[in-house]
C-alpha cells in the first residue's frame, strides 16, 4: 500500500516537473519575442526620429527658400518696372532664378510630402 502511494506521488512529481518545465519553456519564448519588439521598437523610433529631423530641416530649407523666391520676384518686377538699366540679360537672369528657386521649393514640397506620408506610417505603427 505504502509503495503504490509512493508511486503516485512519484508520478504526480514527474507531471508537476513536466508543467514547470512547460511554464519555463513558454516563459523562455515570451522573453524572447519581448526582447525582439523591444528591438523593433527601438529601430521604429529611431526611424521615426530621423524623419521627423529631415522633416523639421526640408521645412527650413523650404522656407528659406520661399524667402529667397520672393526677393528675387520682388527684383524681377522692380527690374521690369525700371528703365532697361542691366539690359535684357539682366532680366532673363532674374527671370531663371526666380525658375530655379521655384523649382527647388516644388521640390522641397514633394520631399516634404514623402515624409509626411512616411510619419503617418511610422505613426500608425
Amino acid at each position: 500500500k505504502e509503495n503504490s502511494q509512493l508511486g503516485l506521488q512519484m508520478a504526480n512529481m514527474v507531471t508537476e516537473r513536466q508543467r514547470l518545465e512547460e511554464e519555463l519553456a513558454t516563459s523562455k519564448a515570451n522573453e524572447e519575442e519581448m526582447a525582439k519588439l523591444l528591438k523593433e521598437k527601438e529601430i521604429i523610433q529611431g526611424e521615426f526620429k530621423r524623419l521627423t529631423d529631415r522633416y523639421c530641416e526640408v521645412n527650413d530649407e523650404k522656407a528659406r527658400m520661399q524667402e529667397q523666391l520672393a526677393q528675387v520676384q520682388m527684383e524681377l518686377g522692380e527690374a521690369l518696372a525700371a528703365p532697361a538699366e542691366g539690359g535684357p540679360r539682366a532680366n532673363d537672369f532674374v527671370r531663371a532664378e526666380v525658375k530655379r528657386l521655384t523649382q527647388q521649393v516644388v521640390s522641397a514640397s514633394e520631399e516634404n510630402a514623402k515624409l509626411r506620408q512616411q510619419l503617418t506610417k511610422l505613426g500608425d505603427v
